[in-house]
């Protein structure tokens, strides 16, 4: 067992350069080929069945190069399907440079791939020049692996088979171990874990500062590389801990270039989500829909939030509260994001919100007679009572303005139910009964 230390031999477009506080590598494809960092078998990247590993790191894509398939982002093992294997890789869009983000996951003997097939994960944002994080969660609680890319799942295997190898392969990052073209990409703050990372563990990993200090008392974390401290030929696990491994740049030219200088200040990404309307909220056409959503930006300030019906921009908001009000909702299914932009430039989408807009409650519908239905008091102040003997439990009433703005929804339970509406505004109202296989309407008058 010795000391897990980072080697180094450096290469031309294999650098360490100097960002605002500390250093990173920087691996370039456009020079020379070949370059990557190999970090050497052992205990510390092999996965058996029974392990749960995370592997994080940050990169970051100044230059929209990377156009060759399958390019390898991180990668243990390439001898074929048959062996065990991790990997995470471009993929082999259409679409340069290559957005498309494959998780390749091997069980022992297996020749099936359980992670994601191409151009169904992209990452979207990945060549704006920010940095952005990735976490590679090996055999997750549930048995599957996961992708998450700036705290976002981005990816997850399609079965729960474990990953299980005890070859002899290394771990590289940046290309193959038979090199080949490598992808044009700045990596820092690699840390690899000796526990499955759940959504909350990635979040707080995404701006934890973990320095040469911190690493060997930090729980769980068994060898880290934050490029900070060293020379140009060798850089401590700044963990310090006892492990089996060694790492090393590993290139096909021998050029030395050693370290320079390069100013580029970190910048988090903004987070933001929408909070309303909720996933899946109904509403009546013509519809009016108002739009919030909370943003933050953890070293900076937002400069504006966007709010988006698929691709199509409806509006944006500079301050907050950040909301906008969509009107005239014709029907229709809408899928609803936020993207919020900081002070620096960097952006960042939300989780899309889905609602439905059904049809609009015309006069006649409303007016038509339910079978053995009252609705009463009419007009009412307070508590308004449906009656309806023959409705079975657990059909729905909602409770609608005059815009089609659904504004109660609750569960019939008995003959007769009461609901509240005494914080009702004056006016007119309309009630949707539905059991799942008629739906009937009633109109009622608020004082």
């Amino acid at each position: 067992m010795k000391k897990i230390t980072l080697l180094i031999s450096m290469f031309v477009g294999l650098t360490v350069t100097t960002q605002a506080q500390n250093r990173y590598l920087r691996i370039d494809n456009q020079t020379t080929t070949s370059n990557r960092l190999r970090v050497s078998n052992s205990a510390t990247t092999n996965v058996s069945a029974s392990d749960h590993k995370t592997i994080t790191f940050r990169i970051m894509m100044p230059v929209a190069v990377n156009t060759t398939n399958f390019n390898k982002i991180m990668l243990k093992s390439d001898n074929g399907a048959t062996t065990p294997q991790y990997a995470l890789t471009f993929g082999s869009s259409g679409t340069l440079p290559h957005k498309d983000i494959r998780l390749l996951a091997y069980g022992a003997g297996s020749t099936t791939n359980t992670g994601n097939t191409n151009n169904n994960s992209v990452a979207s944002t990945l060549y704006d020049g920010a940095w952005h994080h990735f976490a590679v969660v090996l055999n997750d609680t549930d048995g599957k692996s996961r992708v998450y890319y700036d705290g976002d799942v981005l990816v997850v295997t399609t079965a729960a088979q474990a990953i299980d190898m005890s070859n002899n392969a290394n771990l590289y990052f940046g290309a193959t171990s038979g090199g080949g073209s490598s992808v044009n990409m700045a990596i820092d703050d690699i840390r690899i874990w000796d526990i499955a990372f759940s959504s909350a563990r990635v979040t707080t990993d995404i701006t934890a500062s973990i320095d040469a200090t911190t690493a060997p008392t930090t729980t769980n974390l068994i060898a880290a590389y934050d490029f900070d401290a060293g020379t140009a030929t060798s850089i401590p696990d700044i963990t310090g801990k006892v492990g089996g491994a060694d790492a090393a740049f590993s290139a096909a030219f021998n050029n030395l270039n050693g370290f320079v200088t390069a100013p580029t200040t970190v910048n988090l990404l903004p987070t933001v989500a929408v909070t309303s309307p909720a996933v899946n909220a109904s509403y009546v056409a013509p519809a009016n829909v108002t739009i919030t959503a909370d943003a933050a930006d953890a070293d900076g300030s937002i400069s504006k939030v966007e709010f988006f019906q698929g691709a199509t921009k409806l509006g944006e908001a500079l301050t907050a509260p950040y909301s906008f009000d969509w009107q005239n909702v014709a029907l229709g299914s809408y899928a609803i994001t936020a993207k919020a932009t900081d002070n620096s430039g960097a952006v960042r989408t939300s989780t899309t919100v889905n609602i439905t807009v059904t049809a609009a409650l015309s006069t006649s519908d409303f007016d038509k007679e339910g079978n053995n239905v009252a609705v009463y008091p009419n007009p009412v102040q307070n508590n308004l009572f449906i009656s309806a003997p023959s409705l079975e439990e657990n059909a729905t009433i909602s409770v609608y303005n005059l815009l089609g703005n659904k504004l109660r929804d609750v569960s019939f339970t008995k003959g007769t139910q009461e609901v509240f509406v005494g914080d009702l505004q004056v006016g007119t109202y309309f009630v949707v009964i539905e059991n799942g296989k008629q739906t009937l309407t009633k109109k009622f008058i608020k004082n």
